[in-house]
């Protein structure tokens, strides 16, 4: 049976009291319970700063990967593209697909998604 959200966040809590965990994440106690519980789902910035906070993937902590987690501090010692080629394509795919949005400049209005007031503009 694979295993949700919540059982995978809270395997990664170890002798931490939910509390502490919470706060370790930056997140209010009550969310992090209802995270845990499949109340609530985190939204995707909340999600990002999980995986930064605990070195962990996404993909594994949504279970759309059997990868376990590695801490970023255990990553091999060596070359990045050594630690790059050591990546499943899932984890290869999100890195590639974040650098393209972080490369986009902040004033760059996506033609796709232009519409509203930028399309009245225009016409």
């Amino acid at each position: 049976m694979q295993k949700s959200f919540g059982d995978r966040l809270e395997g990664l809590r170890g002798d931490l009291s939910q509390r502490d965990f919470a706060k370790k994440l930056g997140i209010p106690l009550n969310t992090y319970t209802n995270w845990v519980r499949g109340i609530r789902t985190p939204t995707a910035t909340a999600l990002r700063e999980v995986c930064i906070q605990l070195g962990v993937s996404a993909d594994w902590l949504l279970g759309l990967s059997a990868e376990p987690p590695v801490p970023l501090s255990d990553a091999p010692p060596g070359h990045p593209e050594d630690f790059w080629r050591d990546l499943v394509a899932s984890q290869q795919q999100t890195i590639a697909d974040l650098t393209r949005l972080l490369a986009v400049p902040k004033n760059h209005t996506d033609p796709v998604r232009a519409g509203g007031r930028e399309a009245s503009k225009t016409a």
